[in-house]
């Protein structure tokens, strides 16, 4: 009984069902299977799952999930299709945090219409790297972020990119070999010409925030937007960022200097 109060519990603390079964099956299930004990929470959890009412799908209520999801949960279970899911489960993130994250008034004032952000957006730092411990950046960049398009866009093409045949194994190798720190020389340091400077590792810049999240308003789509928003992209025609990544640093530093001249404070603004 204790191990299902927890799953409930957990179930409530999820924003998605997508986070929930990440969670919950990455925390319980172990990499190798040398745990008994672990081994068999992980069978009372698919127990829990498989022996109620109403069975996988009459969870969601817990987890908030959105109608749309919902649905989509429901035609992967009937007619299992990956990339479908993958596209929706992008759909559905951008369109949760749009209300209450990009265009909350706070984070509009002290991020989105900062000039950091601006300085930010127009360079083309908005991007998103996957590294590998051959030294080589790959990934992909983002215009116009607070637009939800165009994050879904860039949701789906690194979807392409991660899962692709020919890098997927080269970025599960990183993630095994390298311990995450948050800081840029958890990849810097595979450099052909390593880099000297170590920037710090995340948490001993930013603490660790909680978050409170209001009530979510439900979100929907019409037809014709989502078939445009499911649609299969094309794979990004530039991939390789190690070269570009090298630029924007020299560019990063200029922009320092410039925030310093300026006397742009730590929050963007003037």
């Amino acid at each position: 009984m204790l191990v299902r109060e927890n799953i409930v519990i957990m179930a409530k603390m999820c924003y998605n069902l997508n986070e929930l079964v990440f969670y919950t099956f990455i925390g319980v299930i172990p990499k190798k299977a040398t745990s008994p004990a672990k081994a068999g929470v992980a069978l009372l959890f698919c127990y829990f799952f498989t022996s109620t009412k109403h069975g996988f799908m009459g969870y969601f209520i817990f987890a908030h999930v959105s109608s749309f999801i919902e649905e989509k949960w429901r035609q992967f279970m009937q007619r299992p299709c990956e990339l479908q899911l993958i596209h929706a489960l992008i759909v559905n993130e951008q369109h949760v945090i749009q209300q209450p994250v990009i265009e909350q008034p706070f984070y509009q004032d002290r991020v989105f219409k900062s000039a950091l952000f601006f300085f930010q957006d127009i360079f083309h730092f908005s991007s998103v790297l996957f590294p590998t411990t051959k030294g080589e950046l790959y990934g992909c960049s983002v215009h116009d972020f607070t637009k939800v398009n165009n994050r879904i866009d860039l949701g789906k093409e690194l979807a392409a990119l991660l899962f692709h045949e020919k890098y997927y194994p080269l970025f599960y190798e990183f993630s095994l070999k390298t311990k995450h720190t948050g800081s840029r020389y958890d990849y810097e340091q595979y450099f052909v010409n390593e880099t000297s400077c170590r920037t710090p590792a995340l948490r001993k810049v930013y603490p660790a925030i909680r978050h409170h999240e209001k009530k979510r308003e439900e979100w929907f789509l019409t037809k014709k937007e989502e078939q445009k928003l499911m649609k299969k992209p094309s794979f990004p025609k530039k991939v390789h960022f190690t070269k570009w990544y090298l630029q924007k640093q020299k560019q990063l530093y200029i922009l320092m200097k410039v925030a310093q001249v300026f006397n742009i404070n730590k929050n963007g603004h003037l």
